[in-house]
C-alpha cells in the first residue's frame, strides 16, 4: 500500500503492516519516506492515547499526520 499526496509518496508498506481503523489507514513509522514529514511545534492530545506528536507534510500548507505509534 502507498500513501500518496500529489506526486509525493509519503509512505509505503505491505498491506499486512498497515492498520485500518474507522476508515483510516495507519502506516508503520519505518515506512515513511525520509524527509517527507517534519515535526510540528504543536502537540496533539488524544482522549484515548494521551499526548501525541503531530507531523506536517513538508512543503504542504494544510494537513497533518498523527502516527499510530508516534507518542510525543
Amino acid at each position: 500500500m502507498k500513501a500518496v499526496v500529489g506526486e509525493t509518496v509519503v509512505a509505503e508498506a505491505g498491506s499486512d503492516a498497515v492498520v485500518g481503523i474507522e476508515g483510516n489507514d495507519y502506516f508503520p513509522p519505518d515506512s515513511v519516506a525520509a524527509g517527507v514529514l517534519r515535526t510540528s511545534a504543536t502537540p496533539y492530545c488524544c482522549q484515548w492515547q494521551g499526548m501525541l506528536a503531530r507531523w506536517i507534510l513538508s512543503g504542504c500548507r494544510r494537513g497533518s499526520w498523527l502516527p499510530l505509534l508516534g507518542r510525543a
